[in-house]
């Protein structure tokens, strides 16, 4: 299966992609891929990186998200949540 990594016709962040990828190849599920990362360094806004994965094979699929982002503008301080969605129903 090839990795299109693309929406709307366009492609995604060349850089996030990559880090997936390498994550990926050394057997590193999302969660801890994302550990190695934070929120965007721009401060004062600290802007969250928003992420998501989607696996598809055999008609089924997969996928998983994440939100990275500063604890109310503290750039010493992370929060991390993690969703994923195995075989999800049609319109859930």
């Amino acid at each position: 299966m090839k990795n299109k990594s693309k929406t709307g016709g366009k492609n995604l962040n060349r850089g996030r992609r990559k880090w997936f990828h390498k994550g990926e190849f050394i057997g590193l599920d999302i969660q801890s891929v994302l550990r190695s990362r934070t929120f965007e360094p721009d401060g004062p806004n600290y802007t969250p990186r928003i992420s998501g994965i989607m696996h598809i094979e055999n008609g089924t699929y997969n996928y998983a998200m994440s939100i990275l982002k500063s604890n109310n503008g503290n750039p010493e301080s992370s929060h991390r949540y993690t969703f994923a969605y195995e075989n999800p129903a049609a319109g859930e």
